[in-house]
């Protein structure tokens, strides 16, 4: 199977976090609002640090990926897809033309596909990015394991109690005990 590979692509809306601000003040027993904003920031990060562990979006977002020509099977750039948005192409004249075709999703392989059983129209490459796919990834809440938000809260306290990059203090590293966490069994 040929592969693929997106030019770019854009998150425009990112909801539902497998952890919430009030968990991350709870586990790190902090009263008032003060620091939400670094917690916040900080929990962002612990998020995307677990999510390029476990090589899926972990919180759902609003994808649009671009390529430069349709293939049957195309590659989309996060996973898992949960639902495919609209498919939109150039017509050749610089319109994006909505595909009304026949599209399948496959979200269970990693990286997830769009396949395109009926065939295809034939896009200008003149335009860089001739074909357009939106669609929403995530895992969803329901489907986020214990394991992974307790590495997300150990995190979040790795980076509140060491918020420089030196310290003059033997330090022991946590990564070890998240990397733990995230490793999947395959039993």
């Amino acid at each position: 199977m040929l592969k693929l590979e997106t030019q770019k692509y854009i998150i425009s809306a990112v909801t539902n976090y497998p952890v919430s601000l009030s968990e991350v003040k709870e586990h790190l027993r902090i009263i008032g609002n003060d620091e939400d904003n670094v917690l916040s920031l900080y929990l962002k990060t612990a998020i995307d640090y677990c999510e390029n562990f476990e090589g899926s979006c972990l919180t759902e977002k609003n994808v649009t990926a671009y390529y430069p020509y349709f293939l049957a099977y195309m590659a989309l750039p996060l996973s898992p897809a949960v639902l495919i948005s609209s498919v939109k192409y150039n017509d050749g004249s610089g319109n994006l033309v909505l595909y009304n075709g026949e599209k399948r999703l496959d979200s269970v392989a990693n990286p997830s596909y769009i396949y395109f059983p009926e065939s295809l129209p034939v896009v200008s490459t003149d335009y860089p990015n001739s074909v357009e796919i939106s669609y929403i990834t995530g895992r969803g809440e329901r489907m986020i394991e214990d394991r992974i938000k307790q590495a997300i809260l150990l995190l979040v306290g790795h980076y509140y109690e060491n918020r420089e990059a030196t310290s003059s203090a033997a330090l022991n590293a946590i990564p070890f005990a998240v990397s733990a966490l995230l490793y999947k069994r395959n039993f």
